[in-house]
């Protein structure tokens, strides 16, 4: 399976991960998404400090989530965290992020 990979994504060991499972890697400037698969199906991946930031700082992710829909016919988000309480740290209403989701 060939799967094109942002160039800046290549921070996280994903890539490697994914090589190590027999993938073939291609490393690319993508406009939309972080991980390309086919023609119709792409990831979005979002760390716990990449939601927060493009959620409530940039106010990007929605339109970086119509992006991905508009481009591909199967749009995924990955939200990538341990805790699904991993906003508790931070000086976020439960609500607001229950409200997103």
């Amino acid at each position: 399976m060939k799967i094109v990979i942002d160039h800046r994504e290549m921070r996280s060991r994903v890539a490697e991960a994914l090589e190590k499972l027999g993938a073939e890697i291609e490393i690319a400037t993508l406009e939309v998404g972080d991980y390309v698969v086919s023609d119709r199906v792409a990831f979005e991946r979002k760390t716990v400090n990449d939601i927060f930031a493009t959620l409530l700082e940039r106010r990007e992710l929605f339109s970086q989530l119509n992006d991905l829909a508009k481009s591909y016919r199967r749009p995924i988000l990955i939200l990538e965290g341990e805790d699904p309480f991993f906003f508790s740290g931070r000086r976020v209403n439960l609500k607001a992020i229950q409200g997103f989701s």
